[in-house]
């Protein structure tokens, strides 16, 4: 949504249409993107270089933008992540699969329910 506002457009406007705007050369819509690429960018770079992982993958709403975020992003983590020199980082594309979401959903409900069964046996309500 924020993206969307700083780029001049509604919080209901589809992704093609911010991606229409950066492509048209639209000024608010490229700095905006920029902005934003360059922001993930230095925050997944801090976690790139706490675990060591040489790839980021975008998905949900990210991957759906991905072609005007990905080109600022990549520079900003090769710029940012310490081993790139050696193992350059790489950004690639989830599938548009929605189980993956889905399964990190019940994983969190189930992992609630194995730390702590008792509420979701007893008579009452589940939390």
């Amino acid at each position: 949504r924020a993206l969307l506002a700083a780029a001049g457009l509604s919080e209901e406007d589809p992704p093609e249409r911010l991606i229409g705007a950066v492509r048209s050369g639209d000024p608010r819509a490229v700095r905006a993107v920029d902005v934003a690429a360059r922001a993930l960018g230095a925050a997944l770079a801090g976690v790139l270089n706490v675990v060591d992982l040489p790839v980021v993958v975008l998905g949900g709403h990210l991957r759906e933008i991905a072609e005007v975020l990905q080109p600022v992003l990549e520079t900003t983590l090769r710029e940012r992540v310490l081993s790139s020199d050696w193992v350059p980082p790489t950004v690639v594309l989830a599938g548009d699969d929605p189980t993956p979401g889905a399964l990190g959903a019940a994983s969190r409900v189930l992992g609630r329910l194995l730390a702590d069964p008792a509420p979701w046996i007893a008579d009452e309500p589940a939390p």
